[in-house]
């Protein structure tokens, strides 16, 4: 996936604004529908892609991500 990304810094902050949104259900086109806990999925999914100086706690509690690994 990292080879198919032209700007990591603006895809860094395009994963910091989907983890601002409040939700918990992940929908995808393809595979399982995630009915519970997709917001630590998602996190754990991408924080290696977001910006360094940035943490998700800016727009999040810190018990939001603390669970998350």
């Amino acid at each position: 996936m990292k080879s198919m990304i032209e700007n990591p810094s603006t895809f860094g902050q395009s994963i910091e604004q989907v983890l601002a949104w409040d939700f918990d259900r992940i929908i995808v086109s393809h595979g399982d529908i995630l009915e519970s806990d997709g917001h630590c999925l998602f996190y754990a999914a991408f924080k290696e892609f977001m910006n360094q100086s940035v943490t998700p706690q800016r727009s999040m509690s810190l018990g939001t991500f603390a669970r998350c690994g």
